[in-house]
């Protein structure tokens, strides 16, 4: 510590900073101060509504293309099933024909030869037609002269297909085999007599109606 006299006959005493205090003012000049991080405040506020009158068109949009959407799914499996039941339908139609034709043509009576004839021709179309028409009445006069009498059934009926794929379809002729049986009496053979029968009947669209085109005998 030193004692210094001015002018003014002013003592003054100044003492020397010790070790302690030279020490943290070396450590004050050389240590800098520690950054600081602030965080960016968030405030949320509110939505406006022109907000939320956004979100709600956006929300109405999604769910008109969600309906929209179901909507095309739903028309395109009715079309399908449409279209599906349409061909069964005319299947069904073309084998029905094919069942109906050959149950008049093995139910025949010497006493309704004529119905039984005229029934036939109704379902038949050319070439089928035509040979029915020129040849029935020695048709007609051959059942009344043997006096002959069938009776039969159809036992099963099925379209040909050529592939197991699909039914043979050729120039809008579709193609059915039809299996019956009949029970025959004539002036020859007065005892009934069991026949069976493998039909391939030829079917025609003829305005909208299918009718029998062709009848053959297969093995």
């Amino acid at each position: 510590m030193d004692v210094l006299a001015d002018s003014s006959d002013t003592l003054t005493i100044e003492s020397e900073p010790t070790a302690t205090e030279q020490d943290s003012e070396h450590s004050a000049g050389e240590r800098k101060p520690a950054a600081r991080f602030t965080f960016p405040e968030l405030r949320l506020s509110a939505p406006t509504p022109s907000n939320r009158r956004i979100v709600r068109i956006c929300a109405a949009l999604l769910l008109v293309a969600a309906f929209i959407g179901a909507a095309s799914v739903t028309g395109t499996a009715l079309r399908d099933h449409r279209r599906t039941q349409a061909i069964a339908d005319g299947d069904a139609a073309v084998i029905d024909t094919a069942r109906r034709g050959v149950t008049a043509l093995i139910n025949i009576k010497r006493d309704t030869a004529d119905a039984d004839f005229a029934r036939l021709a109704e379902i038949t179309t050319a070439p089928f037609a035509d040979e029915l028409h020129s040849q029935s009445g020695n048709y007609l006069q051959t059942i009344r002269d043997a006096d002959v009498l069938s009776s039969g059934q159809v036992v099963a009926a099925a379209l040909a297909a050529d592939d197991g794929s699909g039914a043979v379809v050729a120039d809008g002729v579709r193609i059915v085999l039809v299996a019956a049986d009949a029970q025959v009496t004539n002036t020859q053979s007065r005892q009934q007599e069991q026949r069976t029968y493998r039909f391939a009947v030829k079917i025609k669209d003829v305005d909208g109606v299918p009718k029998m085109s062709s009848v053959e005998f297969v093995p």
